[in-house]
């Protein structure tokens, strides 16, 4: 295992790029979004958040 991030991202799907869904600066004051998926960007992984979790 190289770092706990991988560990996690592994749990949930990976996206290249964001699409209809925030990150969590955008949904700060809001509590109906749940982390749904990962953003690939580079050599990083940024959480997204939605409002559907997936099955």
């Amino acid at each position: 295992m190289k770092n706990e991030l991988e560990v996690l991202a592994s749990e949930l799907p990976i996206f290249t790029d964001k699409n209809g869904y925030k990150y969590l600066i955008e949904i700060a004051s809001k509590g109906n979004y749940i982390q749904v998926a990962w953003q690939k960007k580079d050599n990083e992984y940024l959480a997204l958040y939605g409002t559907q979790p997936f099955k």
